[in-house]
């Protein structure tokens, strides 16, 4: 009896913080690993946002896999998208390319380059954020993942190299070593694919990683048609 009343003792001492240290960060879910705590071990002194306002998505980081080896085709290759079909284009160095929503939702991030220079274009499903950035930190190429964090409800990203976690929509290093650092952005613009195609008659489109049924349906269901709140 007396042993029983001890475990219960420690039970009351304990669950709060085991639930404070879930809620710190954003593991509602209650995953088995605990992506801000466990994965990049930060807390609230470590990040530049309230712990309330970060969730946490999915088991692990990298459970949505960034698109690190890019395959383009020709606009006039490509039979796989409807004319309503978005597309986030992004032009420098003197290349065109079109990244396809319906892909992007499932992968959010492609590590690519135009010419020699490093460039990621992200993409937030939830947001419908589409923006690109020249992924370099002091003068070294880095690589974007997807951190499996959400902060108001936009894509929190890492890099490999620092393990910083990176806001999609500003750009901005909320934690770790390369915080207060903001990536250079670089211009892009969302288009139907039928207009585009008709504008670019000789770009390049991101070719889908998969067989494109795979790319299909819509990753979060009716979310953008419904005014349930999800996250």
């Amino acid at each position: 009896m007396r042993s029983i009343m001890i475990l219960f003792t420690l039970y009351l001492v304990f669950l709060p913080g085991l639930e404070a240290a879930q809620k710190r960060a954003g593991n509602s879910r209650g995953y088995d690993v605990d992506i801000l705590l466990d994965t990049f071990a930060y807390d609230a002194a470590d990040i530049d946002a309230k712990l309330d306002t970060i969730f946490q998505g999915c088991p692990k980081r990298d459970c949505i896999p960034s698109i690190d080896r890019p395959q383009f085709l020709n606009t006039a290759e490509v039979d796989y998208l409807d004319a309503d079909d978005l597309v986030l284009s992004v032009s420098h160095a003197g290349v065109t390319r079109a990244y396809p929503t319906r892909i992007l939702d499932r992968h959010e991030i492609v590590n690519d380059h135009f010419g020699e220079i490093p460039v990621a274009v992200t993409y937030c499903p939830l947001c419908g954020s589409g923006l690109a950035f020249i992924r370099v930190l002091d003068g070294a190429e880095v690589e974007l993942g997807v951190s499996g964090l959400l902060h108001n409800s936009d894509l929190i990203m890492y890099d490999r190299q620092t393990e910083s976690l990176w806001q999609q929509i500003t750009g901005m290093a909320i934690a770790g070593p390369e915080r207060g650092s903001r990536l250079e952005a670089l211009p892009a613009t969302m288009s139907l694919w039928e207009n585009w195609k008709g504008a670019n008659p000789d770009a390049e489109v991101l070719a889908p990683p998969a067989d494109m049924k795979h790319y299909k349906k819509f990753v979060y269901g009716d979310y953008t048609t419904s005014d349930r709140l999800l996250f």
